[in-house]
């Protein structure tokens, strides 16, 4: 009995033991299983913190020039730096991140999460030119720039440049435009030939039609008591004036640059010839548009500033007065969003900053940067008379109106053209001629004007005959070096905003306005490719300019302890699993 009770008490023992075995392999397999679970869970943390510090390091390697001379963010755009590159740059980085381990120690802390096969996509990349990354960074250049308020304060200063009753100005410069092509011949026939049979009948100037018209003219001439002094023929003067050009008159063109600027293009712009689809779709309506505001193909076009073969006096000078009105001529064109409004203003403001201008010159490879912005054309030379023509025609409406509105001066003008065209006897060219006269003594005011704000100068907004620089006694004088010299009497600009007083800068502000904001920002990229292309490396392309990027990393982990399932008589399938990690970056975020 003893013995059994003993061999009792021992089974007793036993299954006990073996009950405490089988628990201790349940909690030590559940241990196991929670520290395989958790080395996998955390492998995702790990894998995530090396792909951060991975992305700063290769997004470390900006290019510097492109921060530096326009504090714009950017990787690679040189030396044929595309994705494929940049994924396995975040490869290479990427394993070494994860292969560091502690100091004296054998092993890394990849050996731990035993990561294997390890692979990266790039799913998304994002350039400078995409989206809104450029905004973003012009508006931290700019920070907390006033930049809506400034604008206001210099569209109502352009604002002021309006003229009454443009249609009758032009009637009257066509009236001027028929004595000088010999057109009034045929356009007042009626009025000649009766002035011809009256002639033979009677010399009662009373029934002379064309003499009573004529002394009429003569006799409100008369009335104002002006004397009728010979200062010439200012339509003939005008035609030599203008005949090289706008330039010419209001600066040395020999010294301006000859500069040809090369366009950045994007893959899209390549491939359809240097414009995106929706240009070439509105290509030929450009075109239309601009027959038909150019009527006259021999006058000068405000596109150039180069004078092509002169006709008139009157066509030239209507011309201008049609070109003043450039802000419906681009602002028709203007389909962003109201959003984007401020976008555009940003950029605008953020360009004058670091672009050169033919007046600021920031010793880059585009000299007239400012320039370039608002026309876009090719050469340099052609843009800065793009803007000298937009300023002479802003500048001849108001300038006319003051002109025109001043008794003494239209008087002489009167006097002027009445001994010019007073032997046709038609009173309409006669006063067509005087318009012509006045719109020629505005447009030499206008260049003395031109003149001074390329010299850095400011000028009144809106002239008082007091500020008129020129007198009608020197309207045959004219000449560029007279014309210098007489915007000399201006002061130089502080460069700070005056309600009464503008200079060369606010001018390009406004006039870079009335461009679109697509238009805004492709001219950016071409002076900034185009600067450091010359400047720095040849291979530069702004559209490579890699500013964001997102990466798949995608990867294979072996378990510590596949043999703790064949304890459970189970064979495990599958004993590694892939794992999936997403990482992006996104300067300025």
């Amino acid at each position: 009995m003893r013995i059994l009770n003993l061999v009792t008490i021992r089974g007793i023992k036993g299954s006990i033991t073996v009950f405490m075995t089988f628990m201790f392999i349940i909690i030590f397999g559940l241990v196991l299983a929670l520290f395989e679970n958790t080395r996998i869970i955390s492998s995702t943390g790990y894998v995530k913190n090396a792909s951060v510090s991975a992305e700063k390091a290769l997004f470390g390697d900006y290019n510097r020039e492109l921060f530096r001379e326009y504090s714009l963010f950017g990787y690679g755009g040189y030396n044929g730096i595309s994705t494929t590159d940049i994924i396995d740059d975040f490869k290479d980085i990427l394993i070494n991140n994860l292969s560091v381990k502690p100091e004296d120690s054998k092993l890394s802390y990849t050996d731990i999460y035993k990561i294997s096969k390890l692979d990266v996509e790039g799913k998304c990349f994002e350039g400078l030119s995409d989206g809104d990354n450029l905004y973003r960074q012009i508006r931290e250049y700019l920070v907390s720039e006033a930049v809506e308020s400034s604008t206001d304060r210099l569209k109502n200063k352009y604002s002021k440049n309006n003229i009454s009753d443009k249609s009758a100005l032009s009637e009257k410069l066509d009236a001027g435009d028929s004595y000088e092509t010999g057109k009034y011949k045929e356009k007042y026939k009626t009025v000649e030939s009766n002035k011809d049979a009256y002639v033979d009948e009677s010399e009662d100037n009373d029934k002379k039609i064309g003499t009573v018209k004529n002394e009429n003219i003569i006799e409100e001439n008369n009335d104002s008591d002006v004397k009728n002094e010979d200062v010439g023929n200012p339509l003939e003067i005008f035609k030599e004036l203008v005949e090289d050009g706008y330039l010419s008159l209001v600066c040395d063109s020999k010294q301006l640059s000859e500069v040809k600027i090369e366009k950045a293009l994007s893959a899209e712009e390549e491939t359809n010839g240097g414009m995106t689809s929706k240009e070439k779709k509105i290509e030929n309506e450009d075109i239309k548009n601009k027959d038909s505001r150019y009527d006259n193909k021999n006058v000068t076009s405000t596109d150039y500033g180069v004078s092509h073969e002169y006709e008139s006096a009157g066509s030239f000078l209507k011309n201008i007065f049609l070109n003043a009105d450039i802000d419906k001529e681009d602002t028709d064109k203007i389909s962003d969003k109201k959003i984007a409004e401020k976008d555009k203003l940003e950029s605008i403001v953020y360009a004058n900053r670091v672009f050169s201008s033919y007046v600021n010159n920031g010793k880059k490879a585009v000299d007239y940067g400012m320039e370039y912005l608002v026309c876009g054309n090719e050469k340099e030379k052609d843009n800065l008379a793009g803007v000298v023509s937009r300023l002479i025609a802003a500048r001849m409406v108001t300038n006319f109106a003051m002109i025109s509105g001043d008794k003494m001066i239209s008087s002489k003008a009167l006097a002027t053209a009445t001994a010019i065209a007073g032997v046709t006897g038609i009173e309409p060219v006669i006063k067509g001629v005087q318009y012509v006269i006045l719109a020629i003594l505005a447009f030499e005011e206008s260049c003395i004007d031109t003149a001074a704000l390329l010299d850095g100068r400011q000028i009144p907004v809106v002239k008082k005959i007091s500020d008129l620089k020129i007198r009608y006694e020197e309207i045959c004088l004219a000449s560029g070096k007279f014309f210098s010299e007489k915007a000399k009497q201006y002061e130089k600009s502080d460069g700070k905003i005056a309600s009464t007083y503008i200079d060369y800068n606010e001018y390009l502000f406004c006039f870079a306005t009335f461009v679109s904001a697509e238009k805004i920002k492709k001219r950016i990229f071409d002076i900034i490719e185009f600067d450091l292309r010359k400047r720095f490396n040849e291979s530069f392309r702004v559209y490579d300019c890699i500013v964001s990027a997102d990466f798949e990393i995608k990867y294979e982990m072996r378990l510590i302890f596949p043999y703790l399932w064949n304890l459970y008589g189970r064979d495990l399938k599958y004993r590694r699993f892939e794992r999936r990690v997403s990482a992006e970056y996104r300067y300025g975020s």
